[in-house]
């Protein structure tokens, strides 16, 4: 072959096949011409292929070194066995997961109140210094008292107490007696909910919660009820049980605190909620007419008697938990 009137040899065109440039496609077509190239150039591909690919290399490797391939070399090539795992080029390291925490916490600090009641009969205005004392003096969170007797000419700040929210619902249909008022401490988180109020009845709805709660719980809710002895049994209970349905259809693990003065109110409604009446002793003669229903028994202890006011019995209820005993609260 004669390129440029020079001679040039199979040797020289072998020689092309190393160099650092890639062949043109003219090159490409003399070297195959000369018979010391494959009949096809290919495009590099992954070192995985195919078996006639690799039968296709190989026989194009002798064919550079000079070596005619055999005619059965797709029969005796043998295929490499890849064993082991490949190395990823990157790794995802997965980030462990926090396991629960369970935090053993003072239960009166962090979300259930030390609750107090008491029914007045009266005489609000002159029992008020006495029954702040008795608040501070039981580091009391929640004070809920029935029979007030307030009307609208009674001032609020007359009758406050320091220290305390007061809420207070007094009768409307102008006969004496009656009313309910419920002090809160002013660092509690606790709402009024006075769309579920009515002027039929004399009842008080809050809902409470603090920032840190157990995890069953949600939010506590509480009511004062008055209900006299010549009401309507089955309105009040249906004014309940709405009022409790309204608020857990909102807040379904919510925990319920009913207190006041029930008189002979059928509480089997009550009970079938479900709730649970905790006061078994006497409140006045040999009745128990002052109740508190809760779904929250199990987290706090019996209710105590503390000293009368004015010869009137009040009734402290304080959440205390067992020894050693864990909430899993929310974070």
């Amino acid at each position: 072959m004669a390129v440029a009137s020079r001679q040039i040899t199979s040797d020289v065109i072998r020689s092309l096949r190393y160099a650092a440039v890639p062949l043109c496609r003219t090159a490409q077509l003399a070297v195959q011409r000369a018979g010391c190239g494959p009949l096809k150039f290919w495009r590099p591909r992954g070192c995985r292929a195919g078996l006639h690919v690799q039968c296709r290399r190989a026989r194009c490797q002798l064919m550079l070194s000079g070596i005619t391939p055999a005619a059965s070399t797709r029969e005796v090539m043998q295929i490499p066995v890849i064993s082991g795992l490949r190395v990823p080029t990157f790794s995802i390291v997965a980030q462990p997961v926090r396991p629960p925490v369970r935090v053993t916490v003072q239960t009166v600090e962090q979300f259930a109140p030390c609750f107090f009641m008491a029914n007045l009969r009266g005489g609000f205005v002159h029992k008020s210094d006495e029954l702040e004392a008795v608040l501070h003096e039981n580091d009391v969170d929640i004070a809920c008292t029935t029979e007030t007797w307030l009307t609208q000419s009674v001032p609020s700040e007359l009758v406050s107490i320091q220290g305390y929210v007061m809420h207070r619902s007094d009768r409307k249909n102008g006969r004496r007696g009656g009313g309910v008022a419920v002090f809160v401490r002013h660092s509690l988180p606790c709402v009024r909910l006075s769309t579920l109020e009515s002027t039929n009845f004399e009842t008080i709805w809050l809902l409470y919660r603090q920032a840190r709660m157990p995890r069953a719980v949600s939010h506590v809710v509480v009511s004062a009820i008055y209900h006299p002895p010549s009401a309507d049994d089955r309105a009040m209970m249906t004014h309940i049980l709405d009022c409790l349905d309204s608020i857990t259809r909102d807040h379904p693990h919510a925990g319920v605190v009913l207190l006041g003065d029930f008189n002979q109110l059928r509480d089997a409604a009550l009970l079938s909620y479900p709730l649970r009446q905790v006061v078994k002793s006497s409140t006045r003669g040999s009745s128990v007419l002052d109740k508190i229903y809760t779904s929250l028994k199990d987290w706090y202890e019996s209710p105590s008697f503390c000293r009368t006011l004015d010869g009137r019995t009040t009734m402290q209820w304080l959440c205390r938990l067992s020894s050693g005993q864990q909430i899993a609260v929310r974070m």
